[in-house]
């Protein structure tokens, strides 16, 4: 891979003027949203894109970035540099390619599952058609299926894929693959039907108005909900240390990305 290249051609991209594919999909969570949870968008070990690189916390992890010597503009830089990272990271997880090296320091338990976490906070990622464009660039296999990167970051979030989607949908970076991972597969698809609600009744609510609850735990769509005979049947969902996080920066997203289709 010519490296002088490829940080000329993300230079462009940065440059050239906004198009739909490039369209704003980073943002800075709006305060009234930050408030709730502070620390749910900071990145505890990682940084990814300019908005936390110069984040003293985080700077331990940039020795594990630095594969390539850089001198070009520092927000190319940065763009770049992470991007390769997360290249490198994805290939090595799919194909389980370690090195001493990373045994030592991203295989850590502790620094893996920190990592993978970062990886899905709303202010700390990259476009995902600039982490295709460089890996379309770099892998080079001349036998056998290369799978596509978007193969490689369902496989590397495999845990939170627990509707087995396959890779046949787009993203606009990793917050948009954990939410596509939480939607109903009719709502991931091209061409699926947009239905505004105006106002969901809150649990109170329809308690007060008869309605009884039951968990329904065969489904594993989140969003699978059942409504027979006065009972609503809710899918069970798995409270862990991450799921406020998680949930509040899909949440975040939907705010900024998706203000009118919100689910």
């Amino acid at each position: 891979m010519n490296h002088t290249n490829l940080g000329i051609d993300v230079e462009a991209i940065i440059a050239e003027p906004k198009s739909p594919r490039h369209e704003c999909c980073i943002y800075r969570v709006l305060y009234h949203i930050r408030k709730l949870n502070v620390e749910a968008y900071i990145p505890n070990v990682v940084s990814v894109g300019p908005l936390h690189h110069y984040d003293k916390r985080l700077q331990n992890m940039e020795r594990c970035k630095r594969n390539l010597e850089m001198n070009k503009e520092e927000l190319v830089k940065v763009i770049l540099v992470d991007a390769c990272f997360i290249v490198e990271l994805f290939w090595k997880f799919f194909y389980v390619e370690w090195t001493d090296y990373d045994l030592d320091t991203v295989l850590k338990p502790w620094l893996n599952t920190n990592i993978r976490l970062d990886l899905l906070l709303l202010e700390n990622q990259v476009p995902f058609f600039l982490l295709e464009m460089i890996y379309n660039l770099a892998s080079a296999r001349p036998q056998g299926h290369i799978p596509s990167f978007l193969e490689l970051s369902i496989k590397y979030f495999e845990y939170y894929n627990t509707q087995e989607l396959e890779p046949n949908f787009t993203i606009s970076h990793f917050t948009d693959l954990l939410r596509t991972f939480n939607l109903q597969p009719s709502t991931t698809l091209p061409g699926r039907a947009e239905k505004n609600i105006s106002r969901i009744q809150s649990a109170t609510e329809l308690l007060e108005a008869g309605v009884t609850f039951q968990v329904n735990h065969r489904s594993k769509r989140k969003l699978d909900l059942q409504f027979s005979r006065g009972c609503l049947r809710i899918p069970e969902i798995e409270i862990v240390d991450t799921t406020e996080i998680l949930y509040l920066n899909m949440v975040a997203l939907e705010q900024c990305h998706y203000p009118y289709s919100s689910t």
